[in-house]
């Protein structure tokens, strides 16, 4: 049975503390070590992509360039041929629409009889 007495708890020694730090600021060391290589890693990954999608980016602008002249191309062409074609026929306006929509221009599932 314990009486009143107040006992006081003494820190334990401890042995090889020094060592110890040692080996945790160790530790550290190689830790800091990884984390700033993984970080450049991941630096030199994202320039990587960055500099590929804009690339990529560059390319799909040039490809639609290209695809948009090509088309107004084409219908620059078709405007002349059309307009050759309407040149060549009667001066009566009714007779140009009648050769525009006529039965023989009008495609097969956009005619009406």
């Amino acid at each position: 049975v314990v009486t009143g007495t107040v006992r006081r708890m003494e820190s334990p020694v401890v042995v090889g503390a020094a060592e110890d730090d040692d080996k945790l600021a160790q530790w550290r060391e190689t830790f800091e070590a990884q984390i700033r290589e993984k970080g450049d890693k991941e630096e030199e990954l994202l320039a990587e992509r960055k500099a590929s999608a804009e690339r990529e980016l560059d390319l799909f602008y040039d490809q639609l360039t290209d695809k948009k002249a090509l088309k107004q191309a084409q219908n620059r062409d078709h405007e002349e041929a059309l307009r050759k074609h309407l040149d060549g026929t009667t001066s009566n306006p009714f007779e140009r629409v009648l050769d525009l929509v006529g039965p023989g221009n009008v495609p097969p599932d956009r005619q009406i009889m």
